[in-house]
């Protein structure tokens, strides 16, 4: 079947299910963007989205419509999400609008990023929202991208992070952290953090194996941070 949005195309598979793009999709087709979305599109079932040499772009910018925290994509709804969304072999553009509103994605769930997917996000809030603590999860594998350029506040707060099998996340300005993560697995892979205001990579664990490469430079300009718990105290004080 065929449908004129990717919301509905959603909304018709069944759990577990796959959809195949079979245009672009833009603003115009990707759902209900409107000044009263909370979030512009939430996958509420475990599902593969085959790119299929086309493109998902979206522009905040046009129109000037998220006034403040809302999300692109909400990946599940609760901490005891167990639906794991894959983006298999999908070139995404998320832009922001450049006032330090509206974030890409919303994990609660497990976000897969493979088979050479190429997801760039700009000028937004946050890229990654990891509302779903230690449950949320993002896997990048597969020779696949991510890129962030001109976060207002953090890439990501909080979820397991695993990068592998040739892939690469690179991160150009933060205003705050770069990859705040729970856990960060990197395997045979790249991870680069350039510009992050605060701390670049903040973890609770670090796994690098298999020549993994890992930089973080020109990152806590604006460190010591101040504790906001205890002002005569800092919580930061390092950039990585």
């Amino acid at each position: 079947k065929t449908h004129d949005t990717l919301e509905k195309a959603i909304e018709a598979a069944q759990d577990g299910g796959t959809v195949v793009l079979l245009a672009d999709i833009t603003n115009e087709n990707v759902g209900t963007i409107d000044d009263d979305a909370d979030t512009v599109l939430t996958i509420d079932k475990s599902i593969t989205i085959q790119g299929n040499g086309n493109e998902i772009s979206i522009d905040l910018s046009i129109p000037d419509i998220f006034e403040d925290r809302d999300q692109i994509f909400s990946i599940g709804e609760t901490k005891e999400s167990t639906v794991a969304v894959t983006l298999d072999g999908v070139t995404m553009n998320i832009k922001g609008n450049n006032t330090g509103k509206g974030d890409a994605f919303d994990v609660w769930g497990t976000l897969n990023i493979t088979n050479g997917s190429n997801i760039t996000v700009k000028n937004a809030q946050s890229a990654f929202t990891m509302q779903g603590g230690e449950n949320a999860k993002v896997n990048i594998d597969k020779a696949s991208t991510v890129t962030a350029n001109n976060i207002h506040g953090n890439f990501s707060n909080g979820g397991i992070w695993t990068i592998k099998e040739g892939s690469s996340l690179d991160i150009n300005t933060a205003g705050n952290h770069g990859l705040s993560v729970e856990e960060l697995t990197v395997d045979a892979s790249t991870v680069s953090v350039d510009g992050a205001a605060y701390t670049g990579i903040l973890a609770a664990t670090v796994t690098l194996k298999n020549d993994a490469n890992v930089t973080v430079t020109n990152c806590g300009k604006d460190l010591p941070q101040k504790s906001q718990w205890a002002p005569d105290k800092e919580s930061y004080k390092n950039a990585m």
